[in-house]
């Protein structure tokens, strides 16, 4: 079933550039599109960073590409709704 995700977080390992990461959602697994966040922000070693996505994602799969080395050590989702 499809999942809405409207935040996540990210702790890295060392520290990152802010477009290290690319963001993608699918339906089928196969084909992917890119998601966009509000800001791309640099990932600071041992902090966890704040993404928000600039609308929320609906899909079953959502991913995390790397374009540039960079060590993740947690993601975690987060649907907070009208919280927003």
């Amino acid at each position: 079933h499809p999942t809405r995700v409207t935040d996540i977080t990210v702790t890295a390992v060392a520290a990152a550039d802010a477009d290290a990461l690319r963001w993608e959602a699918s339906d089928d697994g196969s084909s992917w599109r890119e998601v966009a966040v509000t800001a791309e922000l640099p990932l600071a070693p041992d902090r966890t960073t704040p993404f928000r996505f600039r609308d929320p994602v609906h899909a079953r799969f959502l991913r995390v590409r790397a374009v540039r080395d960079v060590r993740l050590r947690q993601l975690e989702m987060f649907d907070l709704g009208d919280a927003r």
